[in-house]
């Protein structure tokens, strides 16, 4: 039996890696299929000796694609499904495998579980999303059941598991695998907890305030991005940060988002002075903050939900942010504010205990 993890990030690998620990599994029979162009830390390369950069290449064509539905092109959609199955063959040795994933909304998950070798499938934590008291629709519209059904009808294997966002209804299902009891409320009673998989680590310098950059940056300009760090500045000199690390989200790290990145760098710099420390895009944040508890800053990252059970203050920005961008963050579910203190005016602001 080998067993295959979908892997985007630091989070969906650190929980691959615990599930593989508790369940005392044999790495050499634990497939990593690392997508989002993410690759592991180097002290567990050697640990996990099956990591396969998994992007399918549609058949004639140079592009790598997340998709394998060719629309109204029957053909090319069953080439592509028989390509696609046999890479999974020759990934697992035509043995059977079980499958660990976030969701099943994308062609090649639908295709990994309705593959005949495959006994199983688990849903795991992934961040945010796994926390909200929502499991919406794949499709939406006047025309979902049409389309549903249409499809289903001739692509089984592509749309079988794509009618919500998690699909509890077939015999495949084993059930949902996450860090933290409160995980998955709609599903509790599938529910597994294995308990937060981060560890200490050393860093070269002690920070006293840990700051995440995060993607709704890119929907600011470079004036309110200005205005508010320094509104940010002049919060954090009130309470004496001597040392402030910060990191961007991987986002930034796109060719696309090069430039932003390098203007909020020289920003940050320019705007905070003294002692800066920028972290690796390698290093995970909440390893930081279980190994030096320091206060943490964000909008509305999902790292808070993970430093608040470690002890660590967690502060949102969203409020900052909101007088120069109204529109910014709107959307942030009400979930947050069960991690975050809002600033200015924490003091009026507890967290949720």
């Amino acid at each position: 039996m080998k067993h295959i993890f979908t892997v985007w990030g630091h989070l969906t690998f650190y929980i691959a890696k615990k599930i593989i620990e508790v369940d005392h599994l044999n790495p050499n029979d634990c497939f990593l299929l690392l997508g989002r162009n993410y690759s592991i830390q180097t002290q567990y390369q050697a640990m996990f000796p099956n990591q396969i950069p998994f992007k399918y290449r549609v058949e004639g064509e140079s592009q790598f694609s997340h998709r394998i539905f060719a629309g109204i092109n029957f053909i090319k959609t069953n080439q592509n499904i028989r390509v696609f199955d046999e890479q999974i063959d020759t990934i697992v040795k035509n043995d059977t495998y079980i499958y660990y994933s976030s969701n099943l909304c994308n062609d090649y998950g639908n295709l990994i579980v309705s593959n005949k070798k495959c006994q199983g499938y688990y849903i795991t934590e992934d961040g945010l999303g796994s926390y909200r008291q929502y499991n919406p629709d794949f499709f939406s519209g006047p025309l979902k059941r049409f389309t549903y059904w249409f499809l289903c009808l001739f692509f089984p294997r592509l749309f079988k598991y794509k009618h919500y966002f998690i699909v509890t209804d077939s015999p495949k299902f084993k059930g949902c695998i996450a860090t933290l009891p409160f995980c998955f409320p709609l599903h509790q009673q599938y529910l597994r907890v294995i308990g937060l998989p981060f560890e200490e680590i050393h860093l070269a310098v002690v920070p006293d305030v840990l700051l995440s950059v995060d993607p709704l940056h890119l929907h600011c300009n470079m004036n309110e991005i200005r205005a508010i760090y320094t509104d940010l500045f002049n919060f954090f000199r009130k309470r004496q940060y001597k040392t402030i690390a910060f990191k961007f989200h991987p986002t930034f790290y796109a060719d696309a988002n090069q430039s932003i990145r390098t203007e909020i760098t020289n920003l940050i710099y320019e705007v905070f002075q003294g002692n800066l420390v920028e972290l690796a895009p390698q290093i995970v944040l909440e390893n930081v903050l279980m190994s030096y508890k320091c206060d943490f800053y964000s909008d509305s990252s999902s790292v808070g939900i993970y430093a608040h059970e470690m002890g660590v203050t967690c502060y949102s920005i969203l409020p900052i942010v909101r007088k120069y961008n109204p529109e910014y963050g709107l959307n942030i579910s009400e979930l947050v504010k069960r991690f975050y203190i809002d600033i200015p005016g924490e003091d009026n602001n507890a967290i949720n205990q």
